[in-house]
């Protein structure tokens, strides 16, 4: 009897609560959707061993920090998560000092850095804005004459300002409020100080109105973007005359519409786009992660799962990244080119 009572312990699974912030309404939803449907993929391979069992709490932050901290707060003292992923920079902002109290891990998808400095549970996805940006202007130093940035007021666009400075100092930078759609005071006022090339971050719906503007303004401008996904979204691509987008140069993530996962992902569904696929790639990442740290627990913590996900090795990523190093992902980027009507890799020395 004792013997089939063990037995019979050994096969249950535990069951394992991961919450996940993210837009699933409003102008982020693009990406939260697709997020949360590459987590799922993930938790359905984890539950198909004996061992233990991911359940995932989903909640929608609309992009913003004042819905974050509400979701962050129902995962945390409701649900009673072990760990939690969170979309885009406002709501990671807004829920990093809650999750360092309750001493909670996230992993979090965005260009910022600041959550690192003083929080040892926060672990940062997503491309590097800074090697990005400055790629962008190694590669087109010798072909503009007068550089302009249009940038959000937000932390990831001080970090590509700053990276840009450190190889041309002289640029003129424009600012926007994170959030606007309306680029045309910008870039008159661009074409007024005779700027010939313009490099500009941002998100998918940022990006839409932005060439739709220069389109219907009728100017020129040389355009360096990242990322390529966001910034070479299928809305612009479908909107926007392609001679318009002709010589557009963006950072952006190394094939990753052509791996098993995005294979996995196109074949259950069928009508996704490049940015789908990119979005569920990150879902599916940060669940594989955790499950990943979670093998080297005997009793599975939050502390645990904080201590054990900045030493995942060798596991099955579909970002193509070897894991964290000083809590940062490590991701390679390449540079595209807009050209001939299709995005192509540029080769660089």
């Amino acid at each position: 009897m004792i013997f089939l009572l063990i037995s019979c312990n050994n096969t249950e699974q535990e069951t394992i609560k991961i919450g996940a912030i993210v837009p699933l309404s409003d102008w982020g939803a693009y990406w939260g959707i697709p997020f949360i449907k590459g987590a799922e993929i993930a938790k359905e391979e984890i539950n198909s061993n004996n061992k233990i069992k991911f359940e995932i709490i989903t909640e929608d932050s609309k992009g913003n920090g004042k819905d974050a901290v509400t979701a962050v707060q129902k995962l945390i003292n409701i649900d009673k998560v072990k760990a939690i992923v969170v979309e885009f920079a406002p709501p990671t902002l807004a829920v990093s000092p809650i999750l360092k109290e309750a001493k909670i891990p996230f992993i979090y998808d965005a260009y910022i850095k600041s959550p690192l400095k003083d929080n040892k549970y926060a672990f940062k996805s997503f491309l590097d804005v800074k090697i990005g940006c400055k790629d962008l202007i190694k590669h087109a130093k010798e072909s503009y004459k007068n550089l302009g940035l249009i940038l959000a007021k937000m932390e990831y666009s001080e970090i590509c300002l700053d990276a840009v400075k450190e190889i041309e100092p002289a640029v003129n930078v424009y600012w926007y409020t994170f959030g606007d759609t309306d680029f045309r005071t910008l870039l008159i006022k661009a074409k007024s100080d005779k700027i010939d090339t313009i490099l500009i971050l941002g998100w998918a719906n940022e990006f839409t109105a932005f060439f739709q503007q220069k389109t219907e303004l009728g100017y020129k401008f040389n355009i360096l973007c990242g990322s390529g996904s966001e910034c070479l979204n299928d809305d612009v691509i479908n909107l926007i005359p392609k001679e318009e987008l002709e010589g557009t140069i963006a950072f952006d993530y190394t094939a990753l519409t052509d791996t098993s996962f995005a294979r996995e992902y196109k074949e259950k569904y069928p009508d996704t786009t490049t940015p789908n696929i990119i979005a569920a790639v990150h879902g599916y990442e940060s669940i594989i992660l955790f499950s990943e740290a979670v093998k080297n627990c005997n009793e599975i913590t939050s502390e645990c799962i904080q201590e054990n996900l900045n030493n995942v090795r060798e596991y099955p990523s579909a970002l193509k990244s070897n894991g964290f190093k000083d809590r940062v992902l490590q991701i390679e980027t390449e540079l595209y080119e807009f050209k001939n009507a299709k995005l192509t890799e540029i080769k660089q020395p």
